[in-house]
């Protein structure tokens, strides 16, 4: 090539700041819509959304990374719901999950809070939402994910109400067998203390209560017998099959 084009096609790209080197690399890049919906990803159903009767579940963590309920095994949690634009209520609520952070983390108790706002609630909002109460992204997981899906995990796994934007103002306290033992409102002084009292009770526990292990055969067989089409819901009269485990 000749020199002196070169030197003037150098000498444009110096003059503008690298457009021409941007403009082509985005020119043989993928169409931008498709890279934009693979941040959204997390909104999408995940591939367990098919349970009859949701106990375990997979969201996305404010860290964009998937979280599977089953690595809780083996630790006391609490569950509770939210959404980050809420100025007042989500905000005391999320003040309460701290003090009980400060006080239990190091005893192996991991905290969950999952959005009713997903839309809104992308793994950046969170993680920025999160700063705000704890650099834990280890026992203090902050989720996101479909709001349908969200809204199955709520009622199944916790018997808890919600729609977008809201949500129980209780906390569900869950054993290291995944068993909930509990539903409290953080907001109650009552409920508050009996809450503190039952997760000191759980961390001690080293075997599985027998009734939740029947509870958890009761349900099994009962979906078997869904699927097998031996057992009709309407005999309960209409309702879904009952949780291994209801709060209080």
């Amino acid at each position: 090539m000749n020199r002196v084009l070169v030197f003037w096609l150098a000498l444009l790209l110096v003059f503008s700041g690298g457009t021409i080197l941007v403009v082509s690399w985005r020119y043989f890049q993928e169409d931008p819509v498709t890279v934009e919906k693979v941040g959204e990803e997390y909104l999408q159903l995940p591939t367990d959304s098919g349970q009859q009767w949701l106990q375990d579940f997979t969201l996305t963590r404010r860290t964009n990374e998937p979280f599977h309920s089953e690595q809780l095994q083996g630790q006391v949690w609490i569950a509770s719901f939210f959404f980050a634009s809420c100025p007042t209520v989500c905000r005391k609520q999320n003040e309460h999950v701290k003090l009980l952070h400060s006080d239990f983390s190091q005893e192996g108790v991991t905290f969950v809070g999952i959005t009713c706002d997903p839309e809104s609630d992308s793994p950046d909002v969170l993680q920025r939402y999160a700063k705000q109460f704890t650099d834990d992204d280890q026992q203090w997981l902050f989720l996101t994910g479909n709001l349908d899906y969200i809204r199955r995990i709520a009622g199944e796994k916790f018997q808890f109400p919600l729609a977008a934007k809201t949500h129980s103002e209780r906390f569900a306290v869950v054993d290291k067998w995944g068993n909930v033992r509990g539903a409290y409102h953080w907001d109650k002084p009552e409920d508050w203390l009996e809450m503190r009292r039952q997760i000191k009770g759980l961390v001690a526990e080293t075997e599985e209560p027998s009734e939740y292990i029947e509870k958890k055969q009761e349900l099994r067989k009962s979906l078997q017998k869904l699927q097998d089409g031996t057992e009709d819901p309407a005999q309960s009269g209409g309702q879904s099959p009952a949780s291994p485990a209801t709060p209080q």
